[in-house]
């Protein structure tokens, strides 16, 4: 659907549950084909653990570890990661900044952005019940 309309999405993925033989996780290949279909992957840590709440050495080995997994496996540079818990504070911010993060999204609701702030950027939390009219709501509002 996405495709058909020229969106554009974005897919968080944890990176420790690539291949973890869970089905419900995503594969190797099936990202590859995500990626084929423009949909674009992203990091959301290795075990999705909330960073605000660990060490730095483990926050940024969270941070670090997805992002060169991800690269290595995908075959192109991983800029994006997506906080667990949408969980950040201004050290966390820093770690990601460190481990080569460009953007960073939250939980945070909204559709403003400041180029001051690309490691906390908001989003619209699109649900299955959010509808197109929602959608459209939350586009005007």
């Amino acid at each position: 659907m996405l495709q058909r309309l020229g969106f554009r999405a974005t897919a968080y993925v944890v990176s420790g549950r690539i291949s973890a033989g869970d089905p419900s996780f995503l594969t190797w290949s099936l990202l590859h084909a995500l990626e084929k279909r423009g949909i674009e992957i992203g990091s959301h840590t290795v075990r999705h653990r909330d960073l605000t709440q660990l060490p730095a050495a483990d926050a940024f080995a969270e941070l670090m570890v997805s992002r060169r997994t991800l690269e290595r496996r995908l075959g192109h540079a991983v800029q994006w990661v997506a906080y667990p818990f949408g969980r950040f504070d201004a050290r966390v911010e820093a770690l990601a900044r460190r481990a080569g993060y460009v953007l960073a999204t939250t939980t945070r609701p909204g559709v403003r952005q400041s180029a001051r702030a690309p490691l906390a950027l908001r989003r619209l939390r699109v649900l299955d019940s959010t509808g197109v009219r929602g959608l459209a709501a939350m586009l005007d509002g």
